[in-house]
């Protein structure tokens, strides 16, 4: 089989940074969110990209009313250790005027109808699975809930994405039950392995190899013998970032490498970032894509390096 390019992007507005940020330290970010959405999926249309949009369930709401109505029958709210985790506690706080900060409705179902767009699950509340408090029962209700929600919108979920990159064997099992088919693993390396406290050494070390080459190319073989197929993630796009501006083409030229190494040699390699990153220095954070989606194009005449959603990735591989 020939390498495959997978994008998946973690779809959550204000509730994937709820527990760091407020809506006006991120607005600039949050309040141009919607158009990165827009501009992307033109950018995917234009170039045959596909990609998969792992999207946090509160977003299938139209708006804090209808979001309230529902939760108001949840049949039992997640406990965490850390009550600034839990984003049920904060939806009374909603002001209407903040709506396009928590709802995507409208971009979900643009997204559905786009070709080659996955709509996956990133949980129903953006639920951290690993943090003291929550409990498998806490996991099977929220992940039921996020099917059920979607399928209201004519969406089967079969991938997931796990907020924090969070899980463990058990989870794993739990979505096997509910049909979940392929999920967003971690590299296998130390530094990108999931906790629930990241140290600053592994930060800084994430940081430096997201420039230079210090951990090696991040593709992989499929590794099918697990109970979902397991497609890890090799690289986060880092957002422009002004203070590091000089690296910039380091950073982009990282990924390209780690690209035709994929490619050449008949592997995946799998980007991701979240829309939200893009809200601030929009046309940096788009001419650095423009680059890697026009990489994919010349890697796919010369290689097959064919670019595929997690859940047609999973049909592939089944059918092979």
């Amino acid at each position: 089989m020939n390498g495959h390019f997978i994008i998946s992007l973690d779809f959550e507005l204000f509730w994937g940074v709820s527990e760091t940020r407020t809506i006006d330290s991120y607005k600039e970010n949050l309040s141009h969110t919607r158009e990165v959405a827009e501009r992307l999926l033109i950018m995917f249309s234009e170039y045959d990209i596909e990609a998969t949009w792992a999207s946090v369930g509160f977003l299938f709401f139209a708006n804090k009313k209808e979001l309230g109505a529902y939760v108001t029958n949840y049949k039992e709210v997640p406990v965490y250790a850390k009550g600034n985790l839990n984003n049920f506690e904060i939806i009374s706080e909603i002001n209407e005027q903040d709506s396009d900060f928590y709802f995507a409705k409208d971009l979900i179902q643009k997204i559905k109808h786009t070709r080659g767009q996955e709509v996956a699950t990133h949980t129903l509340s953006h639920l951290y699975t690993l943090e003291t408090g929550i409990t498998n029962k806490d996991f099977l209700d929220d992940l039921k809930s996020a099917i059920a929600v979607a399928k209201d919108e004519n969406i089967e979920i079969k991938s997931i994405v796990f907020p924090r990159n969070q899980y463990n064997d058990k989870i794993i099992s739990v979505c096997k039950e509910l049909g979940i088919k392929s999920y967003r693993g971690n590299s296998k390396l130390s530094i990108y392995k999931p906790s629930i406290n990241q140290g600053y050494s592994k930060r800084l070390l994430r940081l430096l190899d997201s420039y230079f080459n210090l951990t090696g190319h991040h593709s992989f073989k499929l590794e099918t013998e697990g109970v979902l197929l397991n497609i890890p993630a090799s690289r986060f796009l880092r957002p422009y970032s002004k203070r590091l501006s000089l690296l910039e083409n380091l950073k982009v030229n990282r990924i390209l490498k780690e690209m035709t190494y994929a490619a050449k040699n008949n592997l995946n390699y799998h980007l991701w970032w979240h829309p939200h990153n893009f809200g601030a220095n929009m046309e940096e954070n788009f001419k650095n894509l423009e680059r890697i989606v026009n990489h994919q194009n010349d890697l796919q005449k010369k290689y097959e390096f064919i670019s595929v959603n997690m859940n047609n990735l999973q049909k592939l591989t089944n059918n092979s």
